[in-house]
């Protein structure tokens, strides 16, 4: 079973017609969009805790045989458009259906969203189905080069 498309971070264009896999893609470019920012606010906030190097526990950490985790590095410009725009469409949906829809599109599963929320997962797919398909309907209603 493979699931629904996942976002390989290929850059994304408009397309004639919206379906549900393509407003998916969109809202999961705009979440990784969101996370790639700079957030200099958080300097600020973490960068006062302590002046400290971090603490070595294992022989591991100290000679770098973990996991290398490089950060993503800065989105581009169009990616930064295209989210603004997706998180545009979020206001069409009522407030429980966005927050569903935006944690899925930052990939969250649907068991832990419907563990917080308290419901079924079947709940949680169902939803995110509706939600996009409301977001692909307005979006095909809306005239040529409107919002897309």
């Amino acid at each position: 079973m493979n699931g629904p498309p996942r976002w390989a971070g290929e850059s994304l264009r408009a397309p004639t017609v919206w379906d549900c896999d393509t407003a998916r893609l969109w809202l999961q470019q705009a979440a990784d969009t969101l996370r790639r920012l700079p957030d200099r606010e958080r300097a600020f906030i973490y960068g006062r805790q302590s002046a400290w190097p971090d603490t070595v526990r294992t022989a591991r950490e100290a000679y770098g045989y973990g996991e290398a985790r490089p950060k993503p590095g800065p989105p581009e410009p169009g990616a930064i458009d295209n989210m603004q725009r997706v998180i545009l469409w979020l206001g069409w949906l009522p407030p429980n259906w966005r927050r569903i829809l935006w944690a899925r599109a930052c990939g969250i599963p649907a068991s832990r969203i419907a563990a917080m929320i308290g419901c079924n997962r079947a709940t949680i797919w169902r939803t995110e189905k509706r939600a996009l398909g409301m977001i692909a309907t307005a979006l095909n209603d809306l005239p040529a080069g409107k919002a897309r």
